[in-house]
């Protein structure tokens, strides 16, 4: 269970740093802009998500196994997000392409 947990934690993280970033934001939402004090808040909050995701898995597994599974949840959730951005501005480019 602590497992399942520190991934959605993990990838709660991962989303929320995704879309501080400008081309995210846009591809997700465009016309967004976000203001830099709303930048810095999803910041903040992403890697205080990544480190709640990692204290998870220390307090439950320990040291040398949960540091271990923290490395493959945060790989899973990375990849999570980049493969729904890479998907997301490829159906955009698409769409550019047969506007022009």
């Amino acid at each position: 269970m602590e497992l399942l947990l520190a991934f959605v934690v993990a990838l709660l993280g991962a989303v929320l740093l995704s879309l501080s970033m400008r081309k995210h934001i846009r591809q997700w939402r465009p016309g967004t802009e976000l203001s830099g004090s709303t930048v810095i808040v999803m910041r903040v909050t992403a890697y205080a998500a990544l480190a709640a995701s990692a204290v998870i898995l220390v307090r439950s597994s320990g040291w040398g196994v949960g540091l271990t599974m923290y490395c493959g949840v945060l790989t899973v959730a990375a990849f999570a997000v980049a493969m729904a951005n890479s998907i997301r501005g490829a159906g955009q480019e698409k769409g550019r392409r047969r506007r022009a």
